[in-house]
């Protein structure tokens, strides 16, 4: 991909680093196939919850964490996580 940045930006290089790792995550991604079910069972639910996560245990977990750690910190442990 062609960075949006200009190219003389000093953000290029870390912009194609986590281009390239966010895009390795999503080719090794949640399968689609327990979508379908998920879906349906909305559909017919006769009430809703506010939230459904669906997901690996880990991007579960990210979430919970984003809202538990100071800001610091979640920075922190996904800058070490990607490598960053």
């Amino acid at each position: 991909m062609t960075s949006p940045l200009p190219a003389d930006s000093p953000y290029n290089e870390s912009f194609e680093r986590c281009y390239e790792i966010v895009n390795a995550s999503v080719s090794k991604g949640y399968p689609l196939l327990p979508f379908g079910p998920a879906i349906l069972g909305l559909i017919e639910a006769k009430e809703l919850k506010k939230v459904y996560r669906i997901g690996k245990l880990t991007e579960k977990l990210s979430v919970l964490l984003n809202r538990l750690l100071p800001s610091q910190i979640f920075e922190k442990i996904l800058t070490n996580h990607y490598r960053l």
